[in-house]
Parts: C-alpha cells; structure tokens; sequence
C-alpha cells in the first residue's frame, strides 16, 4: 500500500512525480532540467519511474501523467540532448494506469 515499504529510492533507484505535466507541453523548461539531472545521474542501467511520490525515500502516492504516452514521446524526443555525452541505451516505456492503487500484496 502507499506508505508502505514496497520500494524506496536508492542509488539504483528513484521516483519522480507526473500529475503536473501537461499533455500540452508537459512544462517544458521544468521537465527538461529534471529529465537531464535524472539522466546524469543514473546513466549507468539504473531505474528513472515517473508517476510515483517518495518522501524520505519511501513511496507516499501516485502522481501518474494524465498523459502517458505524451510523456514518453516527450521524454524519448528529449533524451539526446540531456547529456553530454548522450546516455546510451535508455529504455522507455509507459504504463497505463491500473485501477488497483496499492503497492505491493
């Protein structure tokens, strides 16, 4: 459930929220300086999952994209002018929201 330990963040792992991006543009300037410190700092096979709030590294909420595709197109059109040198190799997927909002059984 929310607040339960399913998952926290990590050096490997780490949440970002996506209620507040737009289909529309998805707040560009914001969403491009968190897309580029994400990518820098897990440029090394590590996880970056948007639409889940963490506090103190615990998972507290959902905070899913009202657009989920949108994101992804955005973030994948973005992703090669993030670094320099561009992170190779990054994967991303979206995932349509489930019915179910609980973490873990």
């Amino acid at each position: 459930m929310i607040g339960q330990t399913f998952a926290t963040e990590s050096e490997f792992l780490d949440f970002k929220e996506a209620f507040s991006f737009d289909s529309n543009g998805l707040k560009g300037d914001d969403l491009q300086k968190l897309w580029s410190k994400a990518l820098g700092a897990f440029a090394n096979s590590d996880v970056i999952i948007w639409g889940i709030k963490a506090k103190g590294n615990i998972t507290t909420a959902l905070s899913p994209a009202p657009d989920a595709l949108a994101l992804k197109a955005r973030l994948f059109q973005l992703q090669p002018n993030m670094t320099e040198p561009p992170v190779r190799g990054v994967e991303i997927e979206a995932y349509l929201e489930a019915t179910n909002h609980s973490f873990g059984s």
